[in-house]
């Protein structure tokens, strides 16, 4: 027998922060049994991440602390794409403010869920082939450091595990095999 999908029922706003916003489902399973199920809201979520290269094929990646973790990370450069605007739109927009690159070839690299448990929200990944330095503007929360770095670093760093962030991690997967192929 096929997988069924779920009925939605109904659905309650639980919870409305700047930051997070969670509702609640209430739902039919296909054996007829009913649910609460916590999620955040259908196309809330998205998010960009841009792998940049320059001419000589060196990557940018940035250094910056993250609150929840408690630590200093690396990253590439990347963040929310708000409500109506286009991913594409929303990695340059990304990259300008949290580096102070613009321009560039930009090309889509794929897109993965961020948490399919509790969201239907996307990071689309991109490639920005040379852009050109102007001014960052990050947020007043952040506070980076940012490191051009040859593909031995690069590898070596994710080697030895000092990048960690799932989604910098999925963004190289998808480069090196775009690069392989």
């Amino acid at each position: 027998m096929p997988i069924q999908p779920w009925q939605l029922l109904s659905r309650k706003e639980v919870l409305a922060h700047p930051r997070l916003t969670l509702v609640e489902d209430r739902a039919r399973l296909p054996d007829g049994r009913e649910i609460d199920y916590l999620r955040e809201p259908p196309g809330a979520g998205d998010a960009v991440t841009i792998v940049a290269t320059d001419a000589d094929g060196r990557v940018l990646l940035q250094r910056e602390y993250s609150y929840p973790p408690d630590e200093v990370l690396w990253q590439f450069p990347g963040g929310a794409v708000d409500i109506g605007e286009d991913p594409i739109t929303a990695a340059r927009r990304e990259l300008q403010e949290e580096s102070g690159y613009v321009g560039g070839a930009l090309s889509c690299l794929g897109s993965i869920l961020l948490d399919n448990r509790r969201s239907d929200g996307r990071m689309h990944l991109y490639q920005c082939q040379a852009p050109e330095l102007a001014s960052p503007s990050p947020d007043a929360t952040e506070f980076l450091e940012h490191h051009w770095l040859t593909g031995t670093e690069l590898r070596r760093m994710v080697a030895d595990g000092e990048v960690s962030n799932c989604f910098g991690l999925a963004a190289l997967a998808l480069w090196w095999a775009r690069r392989q192929g």
